[in-house]
């Protein structure tokens, strides 16, 4: 069962490229091998791993405008373009809906500079939560497809479903140290800030286009 989605990929920037990366980074797969038992015995099967339900890709272009006695229209002056990626994915495993909660929440933090013993919580900040990410053709650096966008992560949540039916209804499981709670279906958005690796611009007197592959 092919669901026509791309792999999602959020790599840590402190770990990209290094040993760490596969530590620090969240690897999602479309699709997932399931055991389903049937009478003539066990049998994997390919089964769909998440959904796509949100995706926004809003460009903002910002200018300071000023009104002018006897102007009707503003004058007004060119600030910048900023832009701002919004994904949204459903799952109903409860592997992946685990590593994207132990994953994604790791993340939002940045690197501090190394410390003297027993010193945990006065720390200078070495490096932002900046990560690389790559979605098949929705998100994607400047060279094109398939290549990796870097980003300052805005944002993070975590939604799930909570019914009253035996269906949708949260697991409740009580042990003898400990309760556990999972639940049948997790919706998670993601909150990214592209940092593209050169400028998105048209440059020269006949202006052209230089900014790669948005």
């Amino acid at each position: 069962m092919a669901s026509g989605l791309p792999d999602l990929d959020i790599v840590a920037a402190h770990s990209f490229g290094n040993a760490g990366a596969k530590k620090n980074s969240l690897y999602i797969p479309p699709t997932k091998t399931v055991t389903i038992q049937t009478k003539t015995g066990p049998i994997q099967q390919e089964v769909s791993n998440f959904q796509l339900v949100e995706f926004q890709d809003n460009f903002t272009t910002d200018y300071n405008a000023t009104q002018v006695f006897g102007r009707m229209d503003p004058i007004v002056n060119y600030k910048g373009t900023t832009r701002k990626i919004t994904l949204g994915i459903r799952t109903s495993n409860e592997v992946t809906t685990r590593a994207i909660n132990t994953k994604m929440k790791k993340l939002q933090y940045p690197v501090y500079e190394s410390a003297p013993s027993g010193i945990t919580n006065a720390l200078a900040i070495q490096r932002p939560p900046l990560v690389y990410v790559t979605f098949g053709s929705l998100i994607h650096g400047l060279a094109g497809d398939g290549t990796p966008l870097l980003c300052a992560l805005k944002g993070f949540s975590n939604s799930p479903r909570v019914g009253l039916t035996p269906l949708d209804s949260p697991l409740v499981v009580f042990g003898s140290e400990a309760t556990e709670i999972t639940f049948t279906e997790t919706t998670f958005r993601f909150d990214f800030i592209p940092l593209h690796d050169r400028t998105p611009a048209f440059t020269g007197d006949v202006p052209a286009w230089v900014g790669g592959n948005l």
